[in-house]
């Protein structure tokens, strides 16, 4: 799952750009009645491996039912992930990419040494278009990013969005990891403020550019080699 421009450098991989919902499954809704909804689709473009697997949580209302809270991939405004609840109730959401049965991503360097530390990746990209609500109405999205490798090792480092935006998580804050096998990847968004909701726009890997020249680039290089070793022979 390696994708490369024109010039050889690596491209950004899409996690999931959330245009894509099977068959209209979504949205979930959980309440105090259900409190747990899970659902997994496959065969997604735009989306790692194909399969989104999707959990969401009820954890607490005001005790009036049914009290809810849903995730959305929108049929109608494809390209976006929202959360909402009713009001006092809240709830999280957690998704999963594994491909169904393992990604079997390699996040190594190519053009490198190969080792397990001189990855290409560099970060995991959230794209923010309202992060929610904290207290005060202060914006306050914990989230856990969780990588699991094919030795069933998983690292996971967590964040607080607080910002329209993109959030950028370091792959060199995960540890432990074969980053030649990565098999699954896991977002866990907890809202912890009962009166705001969350909009996500996309996922995905932000790779380094590898520098690698371009042809054009290549044959000036040559010219300018031969250039010189024609001004050596006029010398002598």
């Amino acid at each position: 799952m390696i994708l490369l421009d024109a010039a050889g450098a690596q491209a950004d991989t899409i996690i999931d750009d959330f245009e894509n919902a099977d068959g209209g499954i979504w949205p979930l809704i959980a309440d105090d009645l259900g409190p747990i909804v899970s659902n997994s689709e496959s065969g997604l473009t735009g989306v790692v491996g194909g399969v989104r697997n999707a959990q969401l949580n009820f954890i607490s209302g005001p005790g009036i039912d049914p009290e809810w809270v849903n995730a959305d991939v929108d049929a109608f405004n494809p390209g976006n992930i929202e959360y909402g609840n009713a009001a006092g109730s809240l709830g999280s959401v957690s998704l999963t990419y594994d491909g169904g049965t393992g990604l079997n991503l390699d996040l190594t360097d190519p053009h490198g040494s190969g080792t397990t530390t001189d990855f290409d990746a560099s970060a995991i990209l959230i794209d923010v278009i309202i992060p929610g609500g904290g207290p005060g109405g202060i914006p306050f999205l914990p989230v856990d990013v969780s990588l699991t490798d094919g030795s069933a090792t998983t690292s996971t480092v967590n964040r607080v969005i607080s910002a329209i935006g993109v959030v950028s998580i370091p792959l060199s804050e995960f540890i432990g990891l074969d980053w030649s096998d990565i098999d699954a990847i896991n977002f866990a968004f907890a809202p912890n403020d009962v009166t705001r909701d969350f909009i996500l726009g996309s996922l995905e890997f932000d790779w380094v550019d590898e520098k690698i020249p371009e042809p054009a680039t290549l044959a000036l290089f040559g010219v300018g080699l031969l250039g010189l070793g024609l001004a050596r022979r006029r010398r002598k």
